[in-house]
């Protein structure tokens, strides 16, 4: 049985609140967010509504295997969301001028990454907005999944992936003409890979430092050993809503950060403001204004660095296995959505566009 939690008083008659109510978020709408949550028909979701430094809104429904309920403090898996915090990390290097958006990738790295078709170097640019030339070839990309944090490191995986001499390497699938779009976990892998080679420490490491431990983000962390009990993380489930066991692969920084509904909340409203959080500054406005300048059009969606932006909200959408999140802001309403869930579904696909239509979409969804 679902079980929300984050109501406003008046409603909890049959539930336990544990999520934040804003003064901007009427008691009527909070219950009608919140019932979405409810009548899903997904095993656990959970979800956040902020404004510039607020989370006005947050809530959770579901069990966990454990037969702890979810709520907005609960840890999901993000998949490709994870995208907007990596970006976030590697764009405070640029801003500090540690690292260069337009130079050569090669000038950080201990290894050499060339395309095999010649032509102009590979730059974060280009892995941030996926044109660099450097593709996903499956099956290969995705062998190395596997229960648990990965067994592999992000080090060796790119160098296996993306040199000659690398058991991985394949100059036709690996890589396709630079400047051309193709959508490349590896790409934004190997962006977090330069963080990580220019400033000697884990990627991990730089964004426990920069961004969760400024900000205060407690149920965040990249890796299953970064929480204290694993049974209080939201499990992946499949279609019929079966567990699926936690899983974990080389490549996290493009898909593998698990964070709650509340933390990741906190870190859209922290963008929402600017880039500060209760007067701690993670990125300037400029910054992230060079975030959002479009890099590549397309009908459907344009590409930011790292984000995307669709129907005029920027953001981005993550789906795994057992995994599908939503984080999308409405820059000009001055207003921002998380949704996660545990199940990649039709019905946590129809609760998505629910709460993107009646939280970003609608100018009177929140009143």
């Amino acid at each position: 049985m679902l079980h929300l939690t984050g109501w406003p008083a008046a409603t909890q008659a049959h539930s336990r609140a544990t999520g934040r109510v804003g003064t901007v978020i009427s008691p009527r709408t909070s219950e009608r967010l919140g019932r979405h949550l409810l009548t899903s028909g997904v095993s656990g979701a959970s979800a956040a509504v902020v404004r510039p430094g607020e989370v006005v809104w947050s809530a959770g429904a579901g069990r966990l295997a454990s037969g702890a309920d979810i709520t907005a403090a609960t840890p999901f898996m993000l998949g490709s969301v994870s995208k907007v915090v990596t970006g976030t990390l590697v764009m405070q290097l640029v801003e500090q001028g540690l690292l260069d958006l337009d130079g050569d990738i090669n000038r950080v790295l201990s290894f050499v990454v060339h395309l095999p078709c010649g032509g102009a170097p590979i730059t974060l640019r280009g892995l941030a907005s996926h044109t660099s030339g450097i593709v996903d070839r499956n099956p290969e990309y995705a062998s190395p999944y596997g229960p648990g944090d990965p067994q592999q490191s992000l080090a060796d995986f790119l160098r296996s992936y993306l040199t000659p001499d690398g058991a991985e390497y394949d100059p036709q699938g690996n890589f396709g003409p630079a400047g051309t779009y193709a959508y490349s976990n590896v790409g934004v892998a190997l962006a977090a890979l330069a963080a990580e080679h220019r400033m000697g420490r884990s990627f991990a490491d730089l964004c426990s430092a920069s961004l969760f431990g400024p900000l205060g983000l407690r149920n965040t962390g990249w890796f299953l050993r970064d929480f204290a009990d694993q049974l209080l993380i939201a499990e992946p489930r499949d279609d019929a809503g079966r567990v699926l066991p936690h899983y974990g692969y080389p490549t996290y920084p493009d898909g593998q950060l698990r964070s709650s509904a509340a933390d990741l909340g906190q870190f859209l409203a922290t963008v929402l403001a600017g880039g500060v959080w209760d007067r701690v500054r993670v990125l300037r406005p400029d910054t992230l204004d060079r975030m959002w300048e479009t890099q590549h059009s397309a009908p459907q969606e344009d590409q930011l660095l790292f984000w995307t932006r669709k129907q005029g909200l920027i953001g981005h959408l993550g789906g795994d296995d057992g995994v599908l999140t939503f984080l999308y802001l409405h820059p000009h309403r001055a207003v921002g959505l998380v949704l996660l869930t545990n199940q990649q579904t039709a019905e946590a696909r129809a609760l998505g566009r629910t709460l993107v239509r009646e939280v970003l979409l609608d100018p009177s969804g929140l009143l």
